[in-house]
């Protein structure tokens, strides 16, 4: 395995783990007080240090450790904050219990509408949201307050109760990351979201360009293995890497290959057909814009598999954490002509959609994962040209401005159950 380069400066900038200095792996499983069920997206973070990262569906983390004594602070929304101090390696996994808080919303069932505005009483127009867990955290403009006031990042529950909310005067977007932080993007600045003890806060701010350029390959992780794209020749050509934190080793998992694309960039004549002199940069970029777009063979995580749905082939690739081919299914739904280049998945419930756009309406359909086959279509009844769709805990949340009112741009939530 050869050294990746830009793996120390990716993981030790912005993923709080530096690759070079590592010297211990510290890991662990948090779960809940009462029931022992892990406990998804807790925050845990080094005191005083950038160091922090999130725990995954099956509530475990893992974090590089340079030094000892460290005092370790682990925060959730829904549970009560524990901080304490490690004065050297435990030789094992942390055993974390966290104590439910019962300050907050109590969660609630989605009433029997079909569909529902999470944001119908409040004078907001979102901008953006991102899941948080069983959570929505929105970027908001909110009209009780003047132009100067706003925007503001807000956290809600899934039945649309706010939990807590805090001024920011940034406008932007949301990115979430390869390990699952969430990060509001501007102008000039990437800042890394916190969100416990019923309070946002922003903070690690890193310029935008060289945030987008470390973050962007980054698409996935799984324990210490990071799954980065890279794409050339064009962007005919797919090269998908597996790289550890380890010992800042990668190679390569997958390439994928449009050769139709890389049949038509290998002439050039159409350009000195149109005179003497030969193209430019700018004539060649114009050349894969318009003739060739990029390879779309896109990677997900699932449980503890890696999914390539490989667009170019016809078939939906499975590999294990360790980047491992395990099997291929034919896929062939694509074809369809209102099929839109989307794969939105359910990583809690572990599902993948379809998406497809007629007439300004979408329909989703899940993607059996056995056969490649389509099932059950799921249709976005009455809404058109409806943004970015989202499912969480089979529930697909989307954004939804009415075109013929003055209503604001709102988050909805349809039950796919």
């Amino acid at each position: 395995m050869k050294t990746l380069y830009t793996l120390g400066f990716l993981i030790s900038s912005f993923l709080f783990i530096s690759a070079q200095s590592q010297k211990l792996n510290l890991y662990g499983r948090i779960s809940d007080s009462v029931s022992d069920s892990a406990i998804y997206n807790a925050n845990i973070r080094i005191n005083d240090s950038n160091v922090g990262t999130s725990s995954d569906k099956n509530g475990k983390f893992s974090l590089a450790i340079n030094a000892f004594p460290l005092k370790i602070c682990i925060s959730h929304i829904s549970y009560e904050e524990q901080s304490f101090i490690l004065y050297e390696h435990p030789g094992e996994g942390l055993d974390i219990h966290l104590n439910p808080s019962f300050k907050l919303i109590r969660e609630v069932i989605i009433s029997s509408e079909k569909v529902k505005n999470l944001t119908k009483d409040n004078l907001f127009a979102v901008n953006d949201f991102e899941i948080f867990g069983q959570h929505l955290l929105m970027l908001v403009y909110d009209y009780n307050f003047s132009k100067e006031k706003n925007p503001w990042l807000v956290l809600i529950n899934s039945n649309g109760d706010t939990i807590c909310k805090t001024f920011t005067g940034k406008d932007g977007s949301f990115f979430k990351d390869c390990t699952g932080q969430i990060h509001l993007l501007t102008q000039n600045e990437a800042w890394q979201i916190f969100i416990s003890n019923n309070s946002i806060t922003l903070a690690h701010p890193s310029e935008i360009s060289a945030f987008t350029k470390a973050m962007e390959p980054c698409i996935a992780s799984i324990g210490s293995n990071y799954f980065l794209k890279k794409y050339s020749h064009g962007q005919q050509v797919l090269n998908y890497i597996i790289a550890s934190t380890v010992d800042s080793s990668y190679e390569n998992m997958r390439i994928i290959a449009d050769n139709a694309g890389l049949k038509m960039l290998v002439s050039r004549n159409r350009f000195f057909a149109m005179g003497a002199n030969p193209p430019t940069d700018a004539d060649l970029r114009f050349e894969e814009m318009c003739f060739t777009g990029p390879v779309f063979a896109p990677l997900y995580k699932l449980g503890k598999n890696i999914l390539i749905f490989n667009f170019v082939d016809s078939k939906l690739e499975f590999y294990s954490e360790q980047g491992i081919h395990q099997k291929d299914i034919p896929i062939n739904f694509h074809k369809n002509p209102c099929w839109k280049e989307e794969i939105i998945s359910d990583e809690r419930c572990e599902k993948v959609y379809s998406l497809f756009i007629r007439d300004g309406i979408s329909t989703l359909r899940e993607i059996n994962l056995e056969n490649g086959k389509l099932m059950q279509a799921i249709k976005i009844p009455k809404f058109k040209f409806i943004e970015k769709l989202k499912v969480n805990d089979n529930k697909l949340f989307f954004l939804y401005r009415k075109t013929s009112s003055e209503e604001l741009k709102a988050i909805y939530v349809m039950s796919l159950e």
